[in-house]
């Protein structure tokens, strides 16, 4: 604090008397701030040596060695933490990691997780401007898994969501599941998901060897929230 009169300046305890501020060095009541006194500024005091400072050194001290270092000299290392996600739990008690499980920022593919995040914000945009959105999602029946087994049916199913992440337009969006595929189609109403889904069957029927047969759901935008946020 600082006393007009005076020009005395101290810290603030220091003109603490009773319920109010009286200046130590000419003992006058200070009863007005901005009219009798002013407070500049703050003051830091050392617990060592009580030196008074408005802005102290910062230093590291080692909690091995004691030995101290000033933070604008001492190096700095970057420590990061990661958290498994959804989808690597699943990869894990799978035992397998496609490359459908990795996102793909160029393209089509994402993963679950950002697949869910990504649609429910272009659910939202298309029901904002109140344009068409549709769901589809494609996987391999029961039959299908069993005649081919669990090693082929997991190469299969690679093999087939590749493809139809291929016969996908510019700005839909798939991810992988355990038995097919996902994908959110904007712009897109029944019909225009009816052909998608078409030519996704035809073009696997004639790409992979002794084709598994595929069934397709389709999804309306009122539809794909609850839906989206179900699968696994």
């Amino acid at each position: 604090m600082q006393h007009y009169s005076c020009g005395f300046q101290g810290a603030q305890p220091l003109f603490q008397k009773g319920d109010g501020y009286h200046c130590p060095k000419c003992a006058k009541p200070l009863r007005h701030y901005g009219v009798d006194y002013d407070k500049p500024g703050t003051a830091f005091e050392c617990q060592s040596c009580h030196d008074a400072m408005s802005e102290p050194d910062v230093y590291f001290v080692c909690a091995d060695c004691g030995s101290t270092q000033a933070s604008d000299g001492t190096a700095r290392l970057t420590w990061c933490h990661y958290d498994i996600t959804a989808d690597g739990i699943a990869a894990a008690r799978s035992g397998r990691i496609s490359r459908n499980d990795v996102e793909d920022a160029g393209g089509n593919r994402r993963t679950l997780r950002d697949f869910r995040a990504q649609s429910r914000q272009a659910l939202a945009v298309a029901a904002r401007h109140a344009r068409p959105i549709a769901g589809l999602r494609m996987t391999m029946n029961r039959a299908s898994r069993e005649m081919l087994g669990p090693a082929d049916f997991g190469e299969t199913i690679l093999f087939a969501q590749e493809i139809a992440i291929q016969c996908l337009r510019p700005g839909d969006l798939a991810a992988a599941l355990a038995d097919g595929i996902v994908v959110r189609l904007p712009e897109a109403d029944r019909p225009a998901a009816e052909q998608i889904a078409t030519e996704i069957e035809r073009t696997i029927a004639g790409t992979v060897k002794s084709a598994p047969r595929v069934a397709f759901e389709i999804y309306t935008a009122k539809e794909m929230g609850s839906v989206i946020e179900a699968m696994r």
